[in-house]
């Protein structure tokens, strides 16, 4: 049985709480049981950056493949205001 297993807990807003579970038997008395928390919150997904959005789905990366022009197309011809980023 190894000395040292580490369990993941899943909890609300993407929070994890690793809990290191830890037994040590001495001899002749019985199995000791300690927790110790590390608790280390994700941050969440989307972190608004405006330099990073222009780069990823702003007019000149949509017109720089073919696939991006086809969307400014379909969006022009759908009849938006904006057509992209």
């Amino acid at each position: 049985m190894p000395s040292c297993l580490t369990v993941n807990l899943q909890f609300r807003y993407n929070t994890k709480v690793f809990v290191n579970i830890q037994r040590g038997i001495a001899s002749g008395k019985a199995s000791k049981l300690s927790l110790k928390k590390d608790s280390k919150t994700m941050r969440r997904t989307f972190q608004p950056n405006k330099d990073r959005r222009k780069k990823k789905i702003g007019f000149m990366a949509r017109m720089a493949t073919p696939g991006g022009r086809k969307v400014l197309n379909a969006r022009r011809r759908k009849g938006r205001k904006t057509i992209s980023a």
